[in-house]
C-alpha cells in the first residue's frame, strides 16, 4: 500500500503480508511471535529509474511491476545482506514472483524510492 490510505491501516496490512505471504520465507507461527520486533519504514515519493545505476545501496529501496506483479524491498534490506545493486533488483523481483531478471525487461516497471525507520528498541544481544 504507497500512499493511498492512513499509515495505520497501511501498516496493520502491510504485517500481515510480511508475517504471511511473503513467497521467500514460511509464515509467522504463534512460537515467533514473542520474538517478533516491530519496525515501520514511511517511503518517500516513488520515482522511476531506468536500472541499477540510479541505486544507492542503504540509501534506495526498489518496487519492481511487470504483468500484474509487485514486489517491494526496503533500502535496509540490500545493506544488511550486503548485496549490490543488481542483486537488489534481481531479489525484488524474486519477492514478486518474477524471474530474477524480469527486471531487464522493458515493460518492467522499476521505482527507487527512501524510507524513514522507526520501531520498537532492539533489545543487545546476551
Amino acid at each position: 500500500m504507497i500512499g493511498h490510505h492512513a499509515l495505520w491501516l497501511a501498516v496493520r496490512e502491510n504485517a500481515v503480508n510480511a508475517a504471511f505471504h511473503d513467497p521467500r520465507f514460511p509464515p509467522l507461527t504463534a512460537d515467533e511471535l514473542d520474538h517478533v520486533v516491530i519496525e515501520i519504514s514511511a517511503l518517500s515519493p516513488l520515482r522511476r529509474i531506468e536500472g541499477p545505476d540510479d541505486l544507492v545501496i542503504g540509501r534506495h529501496g526498489v518496487m519492481i511491476e511487470l504483468g500484474g506483479a509487485r514486489g517491494l524491498l526496503l533500502p535496509q534490506v540490500a545493506s544488511e545482506l550486503g548485496w549490490s545493486p543488481v542483486t537488489l533488483l534481481e531479489q525484488t523481483c524474486r519477492k514478486a514472483g518474477l524471474d530474477r531478471e524480469a527486471w531487464r525487461r522493458p515493460d518492467a516497471i522499476l521505482e527507487a524510492f527512501e524510507a524513514e525507520v522507526f520501531g520498537e528498541p532492539v533489545a543487545p544481544a546476551t
